[in-house]
């Protein structure tokens, strides 16, 4: 691409090792504030906490 947008597309080996190990060390993603945990439950707790109102 021309237009600079490619290089914002690939990623470096290590920028994808970092978001590799944090999506599996964090699964859980929170839908409204993009925070990840480790555990179904936390996520849970967060919503209930934060989210809820």
């Amino acid at each position: 691409m021309a237009d600079g947008t490619e290089s914002q597309i690939i990623e470096t080996p290590e920028e994808r090792r970092r978001r590799f190990l944090l999506e599996f060390e964090r699964p859980f993603k929170c839908e409204k504030c993009d925070e990840r945990f480790k555990k179904k439950k936390y996520l849970r707790e967060h919503k209930a906490e934060v989210h809820s109102y």
